[in-house]
């Protein structure tokens, strides 16, 4: 059966019943795992339906993407430990690039724990507010539009002050990830914010709970392997994280035994 067949069922049978399990899916097409996985990525990619743990819902039924307050506390725990096991791979005295959004705050308050030194580079508000009582940190934001709903800074201004700046590391929080599909988001806004993130760094640090493997979104920022560094948290199912190893990214999860508390 034809990729496109395997589109027209999965999205008949999400119509119908609301959800699609992998297992079932890969059994009555006589195909891999991998493949439905990479044909739910695709799907996800186009809006069509959110992959979920072990299938697919459809995209009524799944949760749109909320602003900054309502993401919060959605998998807090994850983004907790995750950031504790991204702050081993800064140095002090790093100048660094930090994204914005809920994960990367909680980056942010292991960096204001863990260090005195370090010059860091955001649009985020939220991140200037968490760092700034640090004498020893220099801060520099990157103003322009303001977004309140994601509290950042936004536009043309925005994007001519970061591409002024040279920092070791570009800590960058995607929507998904993918081996097929790369490191992809779903707002337009962030698009140039986050490629130009990359573009004034030495290494690309990728900061991803498990809930965001093996999907797609609408906007590819980069392919897997032009990132030097993927961060998630210990509940990424292994078989996942082996793909991911075999495929030669280099990837890292928290080890909760090793973190700090």
């Amino acid at each position: 059966m034809f990729a496109d067949e395997r589109y027209a069922y999965i999205l008949k049978a999400l119509r119908e019943t609301g959800s699609v399990l992998c297992a079932e899916l890969a059994a009555r097409f006589d195909v891999s795992g991998e493949t439905i996985r990479r044909d739910l990525a695709f799907l996800e990619g186009q809006r069509l339906l959110k992959r979920v743990y072990g299938g697919a819902v459809k995209i009524s039924q799944s949760q749109g993407f909320d602003e900054l307050d309502k993401r919060t506390e959605i998998n807090i725990d994850k983004k907790k430990s995750l950031s504790r096991t991204a702050a081993k791979f800064v140095n002090e005295d790093d100048v660094i690039a930090i994204d914005s959004g809920s994960t990367a705050n909680e980056f942010a308050k292991v960096l204001a724990r863990d260090f005195e030194r370090l010059t860091v580079v955001t649009y985020s508000l939220d991140i200037f507010e968490l760092l700034r009582e640090k004498e020893g940190f220099e801060l520099i934001i990157a103003g322009g539009k303001y977004i309140r709903g994601e509290r950042v800074f936004n536009g043309v201004t925005t994007s001519e002050s970061l591409l002024c700046r040279h920092v070791s590391k570009s800590f960058v929080v995607p929507s998904s990830v993918s081996l097929d599909f790369g490191v992809t988001i779903t707002l337009p806004e962030f698009y140039t914010l986050e490629k130009t993130l990359f573009e004034i760094c030495d290494s690309k640090v990728i900061l991803a709970d498990s809930t965001k493997f093996d999907s797609a979104s609408k906007l590819r920022l980069c392919s897997i392997d032009d990132i030097n560094l993927l961060v998630t948290d210990d509940e990424l199912p292994e078989d996942i994280y082996k793909n991911y190893l075999n495929a030669g990214v280099n990837i890292v999860k928290a080890n909760k035994q090793e973190e700090k508390v």
